[in-house]
């Protein structure tokens, strides 16, 4: 949907709210007229809702704000359909994960022709995105297919005891010169073999090309443990290495291999790997100011480029400046979650893990494949932003499903069981009420969907410098962004640059509350400055220098404000810093402020 604000993001969870509104619907409907139900919880299961009920409680109760969050809308739809794969038979999880790898091979031939000139990508600087707005999500994705891709082939004798194709069962459609057990031979060979397989190289010929190493570790790390479990190699080495100095070597050889591993990964980008440890330095900050229940779900955007100025106002420029960056994201979920979601979280998260590890001793290699996928998760939130992707999320639903319909651990199980017959009148009124809930979800998404396509609409006018429509469609609009601290910040600068100045301050004011950023910061100095206002003014600019020091408008604007308000010593004070200032990357207009900052030293 390239008419959407954010297309590549915004068109795939819009598409996922009205899959989810269909499917939730009509599972609903199924139980309100079953006659019949089986119930199986497990751990795993009342774990997951209690972290839900906590997040959500958290977002709207124990914080003092919420902002508009596609993300926590996301949570609600990837909730149904969880639900929605747990109440189905075992034997159909098999097909999801073939889904999931028809997806990739999809989508690694896209990228492939992105690569090859025959698509743009939806980024300017990276030939190959996918259908994704960024190698890196792109990368990720690929990564877990790959994992999926391997362990439906590996252990592709373990799936087909679930598949539909078994030795005993008919297939009227195949010609009657084939037996029945050939055509299932034939066809079972291609749904766990072949398409597999296509999956496992296709997505490995692709991710080289991303240079995404968080993608590269994570396929890396869950492919060896795929490898481990299918030919037992521990037991193996094991039996073979039983002497003190053979299992020196070995931890020696090892130990070497991953030093020089992460030295090259860290090396082969370095500028990023240290912008990285910037972030989640600034990040701990956060934590330790907000430790039990963090600052909110979705509310990290919101607060940190704060600290990424106070950080840098306490320590002053120690070369960090030059990796430090406009940041929405901590490059670390575990990380993210906790300043999010705080102690209280962590402690639920952490009962998760301790659930969720000991499937591994199992013997059932679907496990072992569902383990290697989440692990194949964790480590690419380690140094990414899996969260905020959602097909990356809705692999983590399938293989949270497959846990714990596989988990041989019960907390109750009741295989099938006679519900009391409903009364009609109940009936009749259940559903009416479901129905009214699907329209009132369906005016929302529709409400949503519309409200991204004008976005973006009124971006375009903005960009075009027609300010008064874009305004018109912006006013429109506020009632369903109100909250929404991107959107506001445009709407405060589209307002700027009208000369409403007044309405202008008042809507950045409240896009402070959900969204942190240099723009707002800089479009704040210069209201200010207009109203005369200077000594707010400079607190904006100076937020705005500290936010991102390697930056020259800021500096620039504060230096040009203490000209205009006659403090001509701190004006010359100001141009000699810029003037020393690094610069991470040359441009005509930093030539252009540079040569008046040396006018503003030569003038005074």
């Amino acid at each position: 949907m390239p008419e959407l604000m954010h297309p590549t993001q915004t068109g795939k969870s819009i598409f996922f709210f009205y899959g989810m509104l269909v499917i939730g619907g009509l599972s609903a409907m199924r139980y309100v007229f079953t006659s019949e139900l089986s119930v199986k919880v497990t751990m795993l299961d009342v774990v997951l809702l209690v972290l839900l009920v906590y997040i959500t409680i958290n977002r709207y109760w124990l914080q003092p704000i919420h902002g508009f969050s596609m993300k926590y809308y996301e949570l609600m739809g990837l909730t149904v359909l969880y639900i929605t794969l747990r109440s189905m038979p075992k034997r159909y999880y098999t097909y999801f994960l073939l889904a999931v790898i028809l997806g990739g091979i999809i989508q690694a031939i896209y990228g492939s022709l992105q690569l090859w000139g025959h698509y743009s990508s939806y980024h300017a600087g990276f030939r190959m995105t996918g259908s994704f707005f960024n190698p890196g999500p792109y990368a990720g994705y690929l990564a877990g297919v790959f994992t999926v891709s391997l362990g439906m082939y590996l252990f592709r004798d373990e799936f087909m005891k679930d598949s539909f194709f078994r030795k005993d069962m008919s297939i009227p459609w195949v010609n009657f010169s084939v037996t029945r057990d050939t055509a299932n031979r034939w066809i079972n060979q291609i749904l766990f073999e072949y398409i597999p397989l296509v999956g496992v190289l296709s997505s490995f010929m692709v991710l080289p090309a991303s240079q995404s190493r968080a993608a590269w570790l994570a396929a890396i790390i869950s492919g060896l443990v795929l490898f481990v479990a299918k030919y037992d190699i521990i037991s193996l080495t094991r039996n073979k290495v039983n002497a003190p100095w053979k299992k020196v070597l070995i931890g020696l050889f090892l130990t070497i291999c991953l030093g020089g591993s992460a030295y090259g990964l860290y090396h082969f980008k370095k500028g990023s790997a240290d912008g990285r440890l910037l972030i989640w330095k600034v990040t701990t900050n956060m934590i330790a100011d907000h430790p039990w229940v963090g600052v909110g779900y979705d509310r990290f955007k919101a607060h940190y480029m704060n600290y990424q100025a106070e950080y840098f106002q306490t320590h002053g420029e120690t070369g960090e400046e030059m990796v430090a960056g406009e940041t929405v994201y901590a490059f670390n979920e575990p990380l993210q979650f906790v300043t999010e979601e705080g102690v209280i979280g962590l402690t639920i998260a952490l009962l998760l893990t301790g659930i969720i590890l000991p499937l591994f001793k199992g013997d059932n290699k679907v496990l072992v494949v569902v383990m290697a996928c989440l692990l194949n998760l964790l480590v690419l939130g380690l140094f990414s932003y899996t969260m905020l992707i959602l097909p990356i999320k809705l692999l983590l639903i399938f293989t949270l499903g497959a846990a714990a319909i596989y988990s041989p651990h019960r907390l109750f199980s009741h295989g099938s069981f006679r519900v009391l017959a409903l009364i009609k009148a109940v009936r009749v009124v259940i559903s009416v009420a479901l129905i009214l809930t699907s329209f009132f979800i369906f005016s929302k998404i529709q409400k949503i969907s519309h409200g991204f396509r004008e976005w973006n609409t009124a971006l375009v006018f903005y960009q075009m410098d027609v300010y008064d429509e874009a305004i018109l469609r912006f006013d429109s609009l506020y009632s369903i962004f109100s909250k929404d601290g991107d959107f506001l910040q445009q709407y405060g600068k589209a307002l700027a640059m009208d000369h409403d100045f007044s309405e202008a301050k008042k809507i950045l004011l409240e896009s402070r509350k959900y969204f942190s950023s240099t723009t707002i910061e800089i479009a704040m100095g210069n209201i200010y400055k207009k109203a005369k206002d200077y000594d707010k003014a400079k607190i904006a600019y100076r937020n705005a220098g500290a936010m991102i020091p390697v930056r020259f408008y800021p500096k620039y604007l504060l230096a040009k404000l203490y000209e205009e308000e006659g403090d001509v010593k701190a004006a010359v004070r100001v141009a000699k810093e810029l003037l020393m200032k690094d610069v991470k990357v040359e441009s005509l207009a930093i030539d252009e402020m540079k040569n008046e900052m040396i006018d503003v030293i030569n003038n005074y």
